[in-house]
């Protein structure tokens, strides 16, 4: 009898030890096969189970499934296989201060709270061509109504369903001729109105309302609040916005391609931006709106879209917003000014006004010769913005404390003079407009996946933006992260400006022909840095004590830049090049930590004449100047492990008055006469 009872003990207890585990997951092992692919374990007390999230998505292959249980992961997520990955619990299976990507189509996503970071990310590009998702049954939470929404570019059929998002939501992009699925999603406990090739419809009780190619929608008297857009339309025509309270959102209401739309009566309170105009929008009605901290924004490059609206009778920071089309008459704007839209002007004045809080606060689209002088700028997204916009003086203005001082793009021949900037975190710059006619908004931090998609295309073509013979001259700047920040610009002319304490001084990508001279560039973490520009003359600056770079030029297509008639001194290094066919002549390197890193194959010397080095004697104590060349020493100076890569006639003291002197490749002096006597007027 004991022994029966003995061998039943025995069995139940192998029946406990082989069989529950399976069914309450503590001894799962890292991979199970199933009918539909493997499971692959995250989290839980397994052995074998994986501790991280991308780690399972890594080892997974198309088809597969991660399972994760319950817990708080913190890790940025790239999803590269069609596979599904599920969490335990929506509520306590926590994804939280991260950034999730699809990178692949059919990729399943349920189970989940998502909260504080970047949210999810979905886009139908040529390396990340994501469509067909399902996103189903999960929270999405932020601080911030600008982070942890569901991004969409250009991407279709995907299917979202029964979520609930808190303080943020979903923003469209590019999808005006698509298809999405969308139904039984909340957004602050209220609905989430997504409507497709819809007419005659009255929303009531919206969350977020997304229209995409309807005709005749109200939404009135309605309060939408803490989400990622209000509104959103993607050719939607016809429409009314009539008496809403829109507040605390990124986006207020977006126009995409949608024209004849009226928003009247409605109360816009601090949103990051009230109402912004996309693509080819044209006859939008604004009229008796109140707006706080943002306002208008027209983003277009047609001039359509900036002179067939009306925009009267509304208000701003208790100030007013002047909307001006085909005005050539010279309007000088009223004191009470607090937006300023100039569409297709000339000959206006712009002058002693103080402008804040608002999300631009002058806007020029088509429009020339106008002055903007004398003004001061304060606390700004963007404190002017130029759109296709030539030969208008913007001087003599204080900017302080905006997050970008001017913007030009597509504009050409503007006069930026002697004006003061400080604490900016871009002083001058140009953002792009992408190929496809895709607009980027520099929300704060939002850019991460916008930023991916211009840099898909970084090796293969310029931006096309092309703002040319701007001239930026006799401007003061201060403690700014970008003081000049280009993309696409042509034929700019830099000088005679003084930069100080700016993390960097001049940053310039994918541009052409482009005089930096004469500025005095201090204390930056880089003084000039290029990227992927070509032809351009960097002569006569005063660049020191850089954090890391005096001057910077990095390949990505660079070539054919003139480095001539520079002083560099006390920076960690000198000069950075990596790329080749530059020429880097006649400069003094003075006391950098490295004077010099060369990768690439350049020109150093012009075969009379090379730079001087501070370092020179302590590198080769036993050179000796050149009998019949005393200018040079005859021993050449290395710039770098590539052979061909010296400067043969490095220059025994600094090159003669390098700083007032313009010295070009077709006008080198090689009189030794001239030489001495302006090494002598020297010592």
């Amino acid at each position: 009898m004991k022994k029966t009872i003995l061998a039943i003990g025995i069995l139940i207890l192998f029946i406990i030890t082989v069989f529950i585990p399976m069914s309450i997951g503590y001894n799962i092992k890292i991979s199970i096969k199933s009918k539909d692919g493997n499971i692959l374990y995250v989290g839980g007390s397994g052995p074998g189970n994986y501790s991280k999230i991308q780690d399972a998505i890594d080892n997974a292959s198309e088809g597969d499934t991660v399972f994760v249980y319950n817990g708080m992961y913190e890790e940025h997520l790239d999803i590269d296989e069609s596979i599904k990955l599920i969490g335990e619990n929506k509520f306590s299976t926590i994804i939280n201060n991260s950034n999730i990507d699809f990178n692949q189509p059919n990729i399943y996503f349920s189970g989940f709270t998502v909260q504080d970071g970047y949210g999810i990310s979905i886009s139908n590009i040529s390396i990340f061509p994501s469509y067909n998702n399902t996103i189903k049954g999960n929270v999405f939470k932020s601080n911030y109504p600008w982070k942890g929404d569901i991004y969409i570019y250009n991407s279709s059929n995907n299917i979202i369903s029964n979520n609930s998002f808190f303080n943020t939501g979903l923003y469209f992009s590019n999808v005006n001729h698509l298809h999405n699925i969308l139904y039984n999603n909340t957004v602050n406990n209220k609905p989430l109105v997504y409507f497709e090739d819809t007419s005659d419809k009255i929303i009531g009780n919206a969350g977020q309302a997304i229209l995409v190619r309807c005709n005749n929608i109200t939404i009135e008297s309605q309060e939408i609040y803490n989400t990622s857009c209000a509104i959103q339309l993607f050719n939607t025509n016809n429409s009314y916005f009539i008496n809403n309270i829109i507040s605390n959102n990124a986006y207020g209401v977006i126009l995409d391609s949608s024209n004849n739309n009226r928003i009247l009566k409605n109360k816009f309170n601090s949103n990051y931006l009230d109402i912004g105009f996309l693509k080819e929008s044209y006859n939008i009605t604004i009229v008796d709106n109140s707006f706080l901290t943002s306002g208008i924004y027209i983003n277009n490059f047609n001039l359509k879209g900036w002179n067939t609206h009306t925009i009267i009778n509304n208000t701003i920071n208790e100030g007013k917003i002047y909307y001006y089309k085909n005005d050539h008459v010279g309007t000088q704007i009223p004191s009470d000014a607090s937006q300023i839209i100039l569409a297709n002007c000339s000959n206006c004045i712009i002058k002693n006004l103080n402008l804040s809080n608002v999300i631009c606060s002058i806007q020029l689209g088509f429009s020339s010769y106008n002055t903007i002088i004398q003004n001061n700028f304060n606390n700004l997204s963007d404190a002017i913005q130029l759109i296709c916009s030539s030969n208008n003086n913007i001087s003599y203005n204080i900017l302080n404390d905006n997050f970008r001082g001017f913007d030009l793009y597509n504009s050409k021949e503007n006069y930026i003079n002697k004006n003061s900037f400080k604490n900016n975190s871009i002083a001058i710059g140009s953002s792009f407009y992408d190929s496809n006619g895709e607009t980027f908004f520099s929300l704060p931090d939002k850019n991460i996946f916008r930023m991916k998609l211009f840099k898909r295309d970084i090796y293969k073509r310029k931006s096309t933006v092309e703002s040319s013979k701007n001239i930026i001259s006799n401007n003061n700047f201060y403690d700014s992260f970008h003081a000049i920040e280009a993309f696409g610009i042509q034929y700019d002319k830099i000088y005679n400006n003084t930069f100080s304490n700016n993390t960097h001084g001049i940053f310039i990508w994918l541009s052409d022909n482009i005089v930096i001279s004469w500025n005095n560039i201090t204390s930056s973490r880089s003084g000039i840095s290029i990227l992927g520009t070509s032809n351009c003359k960097i002569t006569r600056n005063n660049i020191s004590s850089s954090i890391f770079e005096g001057i910077e030029i990095l390949s990505f297509n660079s070539e054919n830049n003139y480095i001539c008639g520079n002083i560099i001194s006390n920076n960690n290094y000198g000069i950075y090049i990596s790329g080749n066919n530059h020429t880097i002549i006649h400069n003094n390197f003075l006391n950098n930590v490295n004077n010099v890193y060369n990768n690439g194959n350049n020109i150093w010397d012009d075969g009379k004449f090379g730079n001087y080095w501070s370092d020179y004697a302590e590198k080769y104590p036993d050179a000796k100047p050149k009998l019949f060349n005393p200018w040079m020493w005859d021993t050449p100076y290395e710039v770098s492990t590539w052979p061909e890569n010296k400067d043969n006639c490095p220059l025994v003291k600094q090159w003669p008055k390098s700083y007032s002197i313009d010295i070009t490749q077709e006008k080198i002096s090689t009189n030794l006469f001239l030489y001495k006597i302006l090494n002598n007027l020297l010592d």
